[in-house]
């Protein structure tokens, strides 16, 4: 939607070569998880498509949905109950040594830091609550506009 580019690895275009351009990528495909030659990424992008389309009846690879008249968009949901695993504390706890041992790996040249799901989002969050959401001119303009439209107080200040 913010027509960025993205980092080249991350999807190709309908040429099937690399593209940062996202809305190439809408056109072309996502790469797995990891690269194209990671044998993990490709695992778990493997099992993803085999769960979320090839099970769901979707459209996969080159092979089309099973029902043409419905939508072609596959789903995959699973719900795990941790405590017939263990008891729930003990599986916090666990992931948490997996996820501060992931943080403190060896970074590669010119990395800074490692993020795993998750961590940057909640990093942002914390940011913008202790600093506020920026906001760029055209935006505070629109706001301040709709504001003055519906007769709501506008009272943000920019930075």
């Amino acid at each position: 939607m913010r027509e960025e580019k993205i980092p080249i690895g991350w999807a190709v275009g309908p040429d099937n070569g690399p593209t940062d351009d996202p809305n190439e990528a809408l056109k072309g495909h996502i790469l797995p998880l990891g690269g194209v030659c990671a044998y993990k990424g490709y695992g778990l992008a493997l099992v993803v498509d085999i769960l979320s389309a090839v099970l769901m009846g979707a459209s996969f690879g080159t092979a089309p949905a099973l029902d043409a008249k419905v939508r072609d968009l596959g789903h995959y949901f699973q719900a795990i109950k941790i405590s017939n695993f263990m008891p729930i504390e003990e599986f916090k706890a666990r992931v948490d040594t997996l996820l501060q041992q992931l943080l403190a790996s060896e970074l590669e040249p010119g990395v800074e830091r490692v993020y795993y799901a998750g961590l940057r989002e909640y990093l942002t969050e914390k940011e913008r609550r202790s600093q506020g959401l920026p906001l760029d001119g055209p935006v505070y303009d629109s706001l301040e506009k709709m504001s003055e439209e519906v007769g709501v107080p506008f009272n943000i200040r920019l930075s």
